[in-house]
């Protein structure tokens, strides 16, 4: 088995800070041998045009059809484009929501399922802002979420939701895992509405399983989650930590009944009563979590890169 020739790959509309568990899966496949030449297609809006130029060039495609990616095909001349073009390429998708759309739009469209993952697992430490808390879970609630640079509408709404809840439940704190130009925007906001003494922005310089020891709840921000923020959901559930996460995003595959609940994200309202409702309970709230270490289980980087490759290597 060899590496991956990386130079018979042509990558195009994927960026790495964008799609870093991606493309750091793509790093470690194994098991392409030869010069075969492929063309690697990420962006929804290019693929097709992208697409004519490989096929002339007799090179082999694979478009990467990522969760935070428009699901609507184009209409008219462009669309049958569209979907004559998919059909010379492998697709890879990343839920079976996902692989169901598209095989339902192109029936005879070659659709390859890769679920997502998180990292692997590695030894942890626990944070020092969160050793005082140490013994005393039972006296508060944590929520965590991870937010890619601090988005503001993301953050508002885990705000608002929030300080529902606590009109309600005095005791529950927020930790935002993330970094963003809008950092004193976003405390002079958390003055404002009074959340200064719950809401924790911690930056991203720790990895985020560092702050899951006393986190009874995470929150995916997003109502469109990138791999990236899927694979911090993960890291959650192996922690053991009970999960919220928005509904028609793809994550059917990974948030089920027994593990957590998905939402409509964007209403703070909706937010706020789940939040509420797993403070309430405290055994349902751990039964979710177990059951969340459990399913994170199969969610692994080494299996996320076998899938990758066995795809690849079969084109």
């Amino acid at each position: 088995m060899e590496n991956l020739n990386m130079k018979s790959i042509v990558i195009h509309g994927i960026k790495e800070e964008e799609q870093n568990i991606f493309c750091r899966a793509l790093a470690e496949v194994r098991g392409m041998t030869g010069t075969a030449s492929i063309v690697l297609l990420g962006s929804r809006h290019t693929q097709w045009f992208f697409s004519i130029w490989a096929r002339l060039r007799r090179k082999k495609i694979i478009w990467v059809i990522f969760p935070e990616a428009d699901t609507l095909i184009p209409t008219g001349l462009l669309g049958w484009v569209y979907r004559r073009t998919a059909t010379w390429a492998t697709i890879i998708v990343f839920s079976k929501e996902s692989q169901d759309h598209w095989l339902q739009a192109i029936p005879t469209a070659r659709v390859r399922l890769v679920l997502p993952a998180s990292l692997d697992s590695v030894a942890l430490t626990q944070h020092d802002l969160f050793k005082a808390l140490a013994g005393t879970r039972g006296h508060r609630f944590v929520i965590a979420a991870a937010v890619r640079n601090l988005d503001k509408n993301r953050i508002e709404r885990l705000l608002g939701a929030l300080s529902i809840a606590l009109s309600i439940c005095p005791i529950m704190e927020l930790i935002i895992v993330g970094e963003g130009e809008n950092r004193k925007a976003l405390q002079w906001l958390l003055r404002k509405m009074n959340l200064s003494n719950h809401v924790w922005l911690v930056g991203d310089a720790a990895p985020l399983a560092r702050f899951l020891d006393h986190v009874d709840v995470f929150v995916v921000a997003s109502e469109r989650p990138h791999l990236d923020d899927i694979a911090d959901l993960l890291i959650a559930m192996g922690q053991g930590v009970a999960v919220l996460g928005p509904q028609a995003a793809g994550l059917n595959d990974i948030i089920t009944a027994k593990t957590g609940a998905l939402i409509d994200i964007s209403d703070s309202e909706t937010l706020a009563r789940q939040l509420l409702r797993l403070q309430q309970d405290e055994t349902l709230c751990r039964a979710l979590g177990r059951e969340a270490e459990i399913a994170s289980r199969v969610f692994t980087f080494s299996r996320f890169c076998a899938d990758l490759n066995k795809i690849i290597s079969e084109i």
